[in-house]
């Protein structure tokens, strides 16, 4: 990957780009390539506004310390299996066997999602952080030391919604509500840029998708295109 560095003001911004289309100085470069460069740096403007909309709302201390918390407990995923495990104690009736194996699966799913975000997706597209990118982004806590695009918590937290929607089908909503929150807690936090959470959502949901069909992350009757969890009691 390469960068394109654009000044605007007291901002400047780096929009990764591919080698192939950043090296293409000869003026007889295609249409498409133009077209292609053009909406990328549309859709990278795009994106820095609508981060700097979320960063300059008021950050009160509460809320500042409470959605520390939040990042810090959705880290990896931990807080979804602990709560998950949380709810099939809860659930259990006198003398059932707790679901032992769901637990297991999807502790080992989201973390392998979330691995696999950290090192070679965001190795790949090296996209810096806001608070790197823009002089006057507002960065709550501490540092993170990895690149921004994708999330790796919003992919932690879809794909984490995802793989307990049909364990809890009454309370599908409420999990996506909540990795909902995850997504934006990071944009207020000035650790991502919106179109970071967004791609961390789908790549979170899909390889989620992809995990579960792994023949020791499965059995015969989720091996579809839309895993049925239920096999996992």
């Amino acid at each position: 990957m390469a960068r394109k560095r654009m000044i605007d003001g007291d901002k400047i911004c780096e929009i990764c780009v591919p080698v192939f289309i950043a090296d293409c100085a000869n003026p007889r470069r295609s249409f498409v390539i133009k077209f292609f460069r053009k909406s990328l740096s549309a859709i990278n403007e795009a994106d820095t506004r609508l981060f700097e909309r979320i960063n300059t709302l008021p950050h009160p201390p509460a809320l500042n310390q409470s959605m520390e918390w939040l990042a810090h407990s959705m880290n990896r995923g931990d807080a979804w299996v602990a709560g998950v495990l949380l709810a099939e104690i809860l659930r259990r009736k006198p003398g059932e066997k707790l679901a032992v194996g769901f637990v297991t699966r999807m502790a080992l799913i989201v973390w392998l999602v979330s691995l696999t975000v950290e090192f070679p997706l965001k190795l790949l597209f090296r996209r810096p952080r806001p608070f790197v990118q823009l002089a006057h982004a507002r960065l709550v806590g501490a540092q993170p030391r990895h690149f921004s695009f994708p999330s790796g918590h919003a992919a932690a937290s879809f794909a984490s919604a995802w793989l307990v929607g049909d364990r809890f089908p009454r309370w599908r909503w409420l999990h996506w509500g909540l990795a909902l929150l995850v997504a934006c807690n990071r944009v207020y936090l000035g650790a991502h840029f919106p179109g970071d959470t967004l791609a961390g959502a789908v790549s979170g949901v899909g390889l989620a998708l992809l995990y579960s069909r792994l023949p020791w992350l499965s059995t015969p009757k989720n091996r579809t295109i839309l895993p049925n969890l239920e096999a996992f009691r």
